[in-house]
């Protein structure tokens, strides 16, 4: 596919798209006037897109003449921090992305390899991605308008990586979660995958469980439960010819640092959960990140950093000791108050100056009911906790952000 021979936007469409950057979306539609060069609507998503682009994909969203084609391209396309991450996954030389999409994950995750391949069935996205890689530099990206299945069949066995993102949407737009429910369905594509390649990456919805994963896809050696922002944002598979050891699971947070904890099944399973028997003021409160709960290592927390768990199913942590959590996945606190879950309690929190942000693990309420009937504002560094632990029952603690 060649690039056109004239822009996707008009010059006077990116002219009031560069003007109108920092306006409402809403009010780009009403004020710009159609005329034979300048499409209103088209305009307005432009700006959409890109003010979501700036928080997503920084390095894309500063190129003058970027086009994205629908609001639900942008809203569904990797962040740029998370696909540069998955580059330091890539083990060859070759990649080949089989759902291309906007074209973010293949625009990273080949920085710096050999050759590279981009699939897209969806001309639109495809003729897109060939205008923005040019824009971008990257004129070392081969671009296809075709399916995954078809290509697939056309690709020879090579040491290659192959990466696929199915589209997650029914045929009525219905989000789905189940890998056959997705298009593709690489349960189906699997052996011809590791036919053709070195490794498989998949990219799963993060509501998918891990053990599913497991007993859907064929060669799995490792599953990464992706953090960011403090949600889990995906599940990645990774498949390997031949691979039939136990496959890792590995917990990874990706913000300002990346943190990562591995482990097996097996590790978790035969690991036995330490439950602490004293909560107090001073100890050390450390919560795993959504990253983490995905994950479940809820024993191997404990016995690998010396944390002792406030319940089997709260998933809160306590230390007298000052451990180092650092590359930890997930957020630590210093105790600093701790009140029986009772009325005399609720009142003195009432009377907090300086509020407090709310967390609720096993608890009979949510966060939400909870701040409204104490009146709290959120505080980024004071935590009140409201959970059940196995020695007091259920507890408000009261803990200062480390």
């Amino acid at each position: 596919m060649s690039i056109p021979r004239t822009p996707l936007l008009s010059s006077d469409e990116q002219t009031l798209v560069s003007q109108c950057r920092d306006m409402r979306p809403s009010d780009v539609a009403l004020r710009v006037k159609a005329s034979p060069t300048v499409r209103p609507q088209v305009v307005a998503t432009q700006v959409d897109c890109l003010q979501r682009l700036r928080l997503k994909v920084p390095t894309w969203a500063s190129a003058p003449g970027l086009y994205v084609p629908t609001l639900l391209a942008a809203q569904q396309c990797s962040s740029e921090a998370i696909a540069r991450w998955r580059r330091s996954l890539v083990g060859t030389d070759e990649l080949v992305d089989l759902t291309g999409g906007l074209g973010v994950d293949c625009f990273f995750m080949s920085q710096g390899l050999g050759k590279t391949l981009y699939v897209e069935s969806n001309e639109v996205l495809a003729l897109a991605a060939k205008h923005n890689y040019s824009l971008l530099g990257r004129e070392d990206i081969e671009v296809s308008c075709s399916t995954a299945e078809l290509t697939l069949k056309d690709l020879h066995p090579s040491k290659r990586t192959i990466f696929l993102d199915p589209y997650r949407r029914s045929s009525t737009g219905r989000k789905v979660v189940r890998i056959a429910d997705c298009t593709p369905d690489v349960s189906t594509m699997a052996d011809g995958l590791l036919a053709r390649a070195a490794e498989v990456f998949v990219k799963l919805s993060p509501m998918l469980d891990v053990s599913e994963a497991l007993a859907t896809l064929p060669s799995v050696s490792d599953i990464y439960c992706v953090g960011a922002n403090g949600e889990c944002k995906e599940l990645l598979v990774r498949m390997l010819p031949g691979y039939a050891d136990e496959a890792n699971i590995v917990a990874v947070d990706i913000d300002n640092d990346i943190r990562t904890l591995a482990f097996t099944l097996s590790e978790e399973k035969k690991t036995p959960l330490r439950v602490a028997d004293d909560i107090s003021e001073g100890m050390l409160l450390y919560e795993p990140s959504a990253a983490m709960m995905k994950a479940a290592p809820y024993a191997l927390i404990s016995n690998r950093f010396g944390l002792s768990a406030l319940h089997p199913f709260t998933h809160l942590y306590v230390t007298d000791n000052v451990a180092d959590l650092t590359g930890l996945p997930g957020r630590s606190f210093t105790i600093k108050e701790v009140y029986p879950a009772d009325k005399k309690a609720l009142k003195a929190l009432t009377k907090r100056q300086g509020g407090a942000s709310v967390v609720v693990r096993n608890f009979n309420t949510t966060a939400d009911e909870l701040r409204k009937r104490l009146s709290l504002k959120e505080n980024p560094t004071t935590f009140l906790f409201a959970a059940t632990s196995q020695c007091r029952g259920r507890l408000f603690i009261v803990a200062q952000k480390n």
